[in-house]
């Protein structure tokens, strides 16, 4: 019957449409649904050796059609409310970016109830789609610093093993140390200096002559891109082009330290 249903789910077609649909009804029951994922998993392993190899063939690709299934609709979800928040802070509204911001918290927690139960029972398994392993990035990198700590080790062993990218680990990492003020290693965290007016109506807009984007402090910064380089990331340059061609600065000033940029945020 499992095996049914994952060729089932892994015919159809995963527009946002299907994706946030999909994601909805699991969320009321993220919880037992996955942990009876990873139970199933288990199960199958332990009783691997009493099964002839082909029906531990057909339940293996079975249970991995559908843990992908439903980790290509979290990161659908994940990143549809993220570009539905970018394009509502374009309209300067105060109270509508409030209101986004807090349906996409909401998102990130159900999310992380699907997730979390999956890497504390499974880890992060084998042959599961590139934009699954992105989805379990996604959702610790978006999570809390306890998160991020507890996961953090899995995604370096899962980059040894080729599952998930370097320049992810990296990323995750950086964040981390930002987190803990620290400086940072590759170069991958900015943060905001800006101060926001709201008008009568409760129009938001930046006070010009207080807001920056700054790259957080990096340790050696004369070795940065050759740090960068080693886990797949472009040189700091490019970067900083990527900014240039939305119409934003980044800037880097070697002389800031972390109290100062803590002080800035």
């Amino acid at each position: 019957m499992f095996n049914n249903l994952a060729q089932s789910l892994s015919k159809t077609t995963f527009n946002p449409m299907n994706s946030a649909l999909l994601l909805r009804i699991v969320h009321r029951l993220a919880k037992a649904i996955s942990f009876a994922i990873c139970l199933f998993f288990c199960t199958c392993s332990a009783k691997g050796a009493l099964l002839p190899e082909h029906a531990n063939d057909t339940i293996r690709d079975g249970k991995t059609v559908f843990l992908d299934s439903l980790l290509r609709a979290v990161y659908s979800e994940d990143q549809n409310v993220r570009i539905g928040f970018e394009r509502v802070i374009g309209s300067n509204h105060a109270d509508s970016i409030l209101a986004f911001s807090m349906r996409m918290e909401e998102v990130d927690r159900y999310c992380q109830e699907i997730v979390f139960p999956i890497l504390d029972t499974l880890g992060i398994p084998d042959g599961l789609s590139e934009r699954s392993y992105d989805a379990l990035f996604l959702v610790v990198q978006h999570a809390d610093a306890e998160a991020q700590h507890k996961y953090f080790p899995l995604f370096r062993s899962a980059a040894e093993k080729g599952l998930v990218s370097p320049s992810d680990v990296a990323t995750m990492q950086d964040r981390i140390l930002m987190r803990e003020g620290r400086l940072q290693i590759y170069g991958t965290q900015t943060f905001t200096s800006q101060k926001i007016l709201l008008d009568r109506n409760g129009n938001a807009s930046s006070d010009a002559e207080g807001s920056a984007i700054y790259l957080w402090p990096v340790s050696s910064p004369d070795s940065l891109d050759i740090r960068r380089a080693k886990v797949g990331l472009p040189p700091i340059e490019e970067y900083f082009a990527v900014f240039q061609e939305a119409g934003m600065e980044l800037i880097w000033d070697r002389s800031l330290t972390v109290e100062k940029a803590r002080a800035l945020r």
